[in-house]
Order: structure tokens, then C-alpha cells, then sequence
């Protein structure tokens, strides 16, 4: 089962910049893959370099459109594709070939996708659509106001809280998995005391008859 899944409701509208975030959810399930067989440690260097390399290639495409479309918040989005690209050297720089590096990496990798297209990207729908250059019809795209309405709401935090928020979201679902099997555990404890309880009246009732049988 892939970590992340593709959807026609995560693209941009532009097929280019799509087929940029597609790609690298590919290489993050396909680490993911390899890190649930145990070969993480194996793969991390070949997967993480292959990440880095189309990454950048993506935030440059991306900084030409939005130059391209006189987009006012063009600065600002250099700024984080600038802290993107050094933080993702700094992982390189102190790679590990072991399975903990390789699901650390991961989990970054995961946030930060997430965060960029549903934080950032998504928001330039209508910028690529009133100047032109969006060639994926929004409104064949179901489920975008749903997106739109999170990557608004999450907008108002820092990145690092953002990331955090996005995080704990496997973190709740693992918890509700959890909770949920705690529950049958309940159940079925339960119903092993009931069943015992039921055995016991049956012995002590069995020896009562015997008794009374004898007298």
C-alpha cells in the first residue's frame, strides 16, 4: 500500500508542476517500500539522491512559472524552496546507511510533500488559471475546494507548525486504532469472564444434583 496516494484533487492545474509532484511521491512510496522490506538502509542513498536531484529540478521549473506569471509572492516562495533545498543537503550531508535513517528520512520527506502542495502549491490554482497557463480544467478536479479550505486554514501557521499539525494525523489515526482494539480486547475479556462464570454455576450446579441424587 503506497505511503502517499496520487489524486486528480492534489494537482495544480499546471501538468507539468503535477507530473514534478507525482514523481516524487513516487520515489517516497518506493522508499517506503524498501524500508518496510528492511532494506531501507540499502536503497536510502540511490532513493534520497534521486529525490534531491528531481527536487530541485522542480523548484526551479516552478520559480520560472510563477516568474512567468508576475506572481507577487515569487520572493517568498524562493525563500522556502531556498530553505528546502538546504535542508535536504544537510540530510545528505549526514546520511546514515541504516533502517532508523532511512524511516526518519521518510517521514520528513512525507511532511514536507504534503506541506508543499497542499500548503503552497494548491493556492496557485487561480494564479496559473487567470494568466493562462493552467492546462488540467479545475473544474474537473473533484474534491479541490475541500483542499483548498485546508491548505487556507493551515496557512495561518508557521511551517514548522504546519508540518507538526500534518504529522499528527497518523498519530491520531493510530491512536483511534489502538483505542479501537483495546475495546474488542475489553470485549472479549468480558465475555471470557461471562463464559467462566457460566462454566462455574454449571460445576456447582452439577454437584448439587449428584448430592441430591445420593440422598
Amino acid at each position: 500500500m503506497p505511503l502517499i496516494e496520487w489524486t486528480s484533487s492534489l494537482s495544480v492545474g499546471v501538468s507539468v508542476l503535477d507530473a514534478d509532484h507525482r514523481k516524487l511521491v513516487e520515489l517516497i512510496n518506493h522508499l517506503h517500500e524498501e524500508h518496510e522490506a528492511n532494506r531501507g538502509a540499502q536503497m536510502i542513498g540511490k532513493i534520497l539522491d534521486g529525490f534531491r536531484e528531481h527536487l530541485a529540478s522542480h523548484l526551479d521549473r516552478e520559480e520560472e512559472l510563477l516568474r512567468r506569471a508576475g506572481h507577487v509572492e515569487l520572493e517568498e516562495h524562493r525563500h522556502s524552496h531556498d530553505m528546502a533545498r538546504a535542508r535536504f543537503d544537510e540530510i545528505a550531508s549526514a546520511r546514515r546507511d541504516d533502517e532508523e535513517f532511512a524511516g526518519e528520512v521518510l517521514e520528513y520527506m512525507k511532511a514536507w510533500l504534503i506541506n508543499h502542495i497542499v500548503c503552497q502549491d494548491l493556492k496557485l490554482r487561480e494564479v496559473f488559471k487567470a494568466k493562462g497557463m493552467a492546462d488540467v480544467p479545475l473544474e474537473e478536479l473533484p474534491g479541490a475546494s475541500g483542499w483548498q479550505r485546508m491548505a487556507a486554514r493551515l496557512d495561518r501557521f508557521k511551517v514548522g507548525s504546519r508540518i507538526a499539525l500534518l504529522a499528527l494525523i497518523p498519530v491520531a489515526l493510530l491512536g483511534m486504532q489502538i483505542a479501537s482494539l483495546i475495546s474488542t480486547g475489553l470485549d472479549d475479556i468480558r465475555a471470557k469472564d461471562n463464559l467462566i462464570a457460566t462454566v462455574d454455576i454449571g460445576v456447582r450446579t452439577s454437584s448439587v444434583i449428584h448430592e441430591l441424587q445420593k440422598e
